[in-house]
Parts: structure tokens; C-alpha cells; sequence
């Protein structure tokens, strides 16, 4: 949940400029991809901005940063006012409307995320669903305000399992220090 100063110069260095007072980057797209990230988040941001004025000052408030990059899930928000997303795990072609309400509810989710620990509120193994929860319940306000999203039941579910208790990254170091342990051993057992 902490950006790096690594993340923060990618965020400066990929900049494709501000929306609303929010740096825009991209991490690793370019052509369609890149203009896609580009028209989508600021169609989000204006969606947010226009419909539910305090959730958009939490966001400023709390997110100096959209950057898309690859993700295990879909959104992140990082110490230091980043929000990552992977867009690419949207289908703009075929659910343009519906991956629309989802970009901008991933920033209301994030921005909260944001708020929570501006409040003090930590991010660990005690808070984390209590967390998850508050920020599917603002998601889920922001969507609310849409006759659509109710019509076509787009509210998203809480489920705890949603959100395991070690990310992605921790699991991948996890496994990999258990395959290296295990090559160890049979190093071992053939010496």
C-alpha cells in the first residue's frame, strides 16, 4: 500500500499530462491502448466530478496520481496519493457503459482507501475487510445515483474472499522462496 519513490517518478516521468488537477501515466502502454487509458480515465474523473461532488473531493484530496500498469487485480491506491489500474482487464469494445461505471467506481474505491488511511485507519490483516467494506460501500453509493446500474443490478457484492489476506506479490515471493528452498534441499540430497 506504499508508493515508492520508484513508483512516484514513473508516475512523473510517464505523465501524459493532468485532468482536473490528476496526473495521468501510463506504465506500459502505447498506440490504442495508451489513448484508450487517456479518454477513459478522464471520462471517469468527469463522471465523478459531475455526479457526486464530495466523493470528488476525496478523491483530489487523496490521489495525486492514475497510473495504468499491469495489475494482479484491478485497482491499487499507493501511500503517496497513486492509484494504479489495469484497464486492460475492462472490455471497452463489447460493455463500454458498464466498463465506464467501473473505472469510476475502482477511483471511488481507491480514493477511499486513500481517505481511510489519511484518517489513520492501517491497512493490515485486522482492518483489511472492515476497509474492503467501507470502500465497496462507497463504490456501491456513487453507482447508486445511476438508474442503470440499478436496473442492470451493476451494484458489486461484498464477498471477504474478494480480497485474500496477502496480496499477489506476497504470495509470488512466498511460493518462489518455497521452490528455492525445495531446489536447495534437493541439492542437497544429491551431494
Amino acid at each position: 500500500m506504499k508508493g515508492s519513490k520508484l513508483e512516484l517518478w514513473a508516475c512523473e516521468k510517464y505523465s501524459d499530462g493532468e485532468h482536473l488537477g490528476i496526473n495521468l501515466a501510463h506504465g506500459y502502454l502505447f498506440g490504442d491502448h495508451l489513448n484508450q487509458f487517456i479518454e477513459e480515465t478522464k471520462n471517469a474523473l468527469d463522471l465523478i466530478h459531475t455526479h457526486d461532488e464530495r466523493r470528488f473531493q476525496r478523491l483530489k484530496e487523496n490521489v495525486k496520481h492514475i497510473m495504468c500498469c499491469e495489475l494482479s487485480g484491478f485497482g491499487e491506491y499507493l501511500k503517496g496519493g497513486i492509484i494504479k489500474v489495469d484497464i486492460t482487464k475492462l472490455d471497452f469494445k463489447n460493455n463500454l457503459i458498464w466498463s465506464r461505471y467501473m473505472i469510476a467506481a475502482c477511483f471511488i474505491h481507491e480514493a477511499t482507501h486513500g481517505h481511510l488511511f489519511s484518517k489513520g485507519i492501517k491497512y493490515n490483516k485486522r482492518t483489511r475487510i472492515r476497509c474492503e467494506r467501507i470502500c465497496r460501500s462507497e463504490e456501491n453509493h456513487f453507482l447508486a445515483q445511476f438508474p442503470e446500474c440499478i436496473e442492470n443490478d451493476w451494484l458489486l457484492k461484498f464477498n471477504e474472499n474478494d480480497w485474500p489476506s496477502e496480496n499477489h506479490f506476497t504470495r509470488t515471493l512466498k511460493l518462489m522462496r518455497a521452490v528455492y528452498a525445495g531446489a536447495k534441499a534437493t541439492s542437497a540430497c544429491k551431494n
